[in-house]
């Protein structure tokens, strides 16, 4: 087993060879991996196993069209696309404006620029995220802002600081099926509030 650095990926390189096709070298995932798939015993590359294996009944014709389809996905075409997508309730929304510009809006920093990460180690800013003040299940878009990755940490462990002192402070007035509701208030405080007065 061999190990070739690439940037701040690792690439592992083993010995394995696929047992339908020899001469393929198989996928390299995001951890510097091989993606290697076993079949009936042996060793099988990413590219035979999707074709042979998964979706045997795919028609030469299907093939053509999708690799025409992904031959038009270039950098530039991804890069584009990546700008209108973001993260809402643990689900990938694409929107039909451009969010992202490559810049903080709270530290200025910009795509390239250096920081702190969370280990203390100096970082490179390789995208910035989407972060939702407050969330509006109708409208995916609204209130949000453009966020690096460390504004957007220290963020978000401030809401999570403030979603702990409610919930300690719920805890000790108001019955659980009004604390189960209050966890959804989403730092809202007049619902909070809300809440209050009507437990009392």
């Amino acid at each position: 087993m061999a190990m070739k650095m690439m940037g701040k990926k690792t690439i592992i390189y083993d010995d394995r060879k696929c047992s339908i096709n020899p001469n393929h070298q198989t996928y390299i995932m995001k951890s510097g991996k091989p993606h290697w798939l076993v079949f009936e015993g042996n060793w099988v590359c990413k590219s035979c196993y999707g074709k042979l294996i998964q979706t045997p009944n795919i028609t030469p014709e299907q093939r053509e069209r999708k690799k025409f389809h992904n031959d038009r996905r270039t950098k530039e075409v991804i890069a584009r696309d990546n700008k209108k997508r973001f993260l809402f309730r643990n689900k990938i929304v694409r929107s039909k404006q451009t969010l992202r510009i490559g810049k903080c809006s709270w530290c200025i920093k910009k795509i390239g620029d250096t920081y702190i990460n969370h280990l203390g180690k100096l970082d490179i800013i390789e995208k910035t995220h989407i972060h939702h003040i407050r969330y509006h299940y109708d409208n995916p878009e609204k209130d949000t802002i453009e966020l690096c990755p460390s504004c957007h940490m220290k963020e978000s462990r401030r809401l999570e600081n403030i979603d702990r002192n409610i919930l300690k402070f719920l805890n000790n007035f108001i019955p659980l099926d009004i604390k189960q509701i209050a966890k959804l208030c989403n730092n809202n405080i007049e619902m909070v509030n809300l809440l209050l007065e009507n437990s009392g």
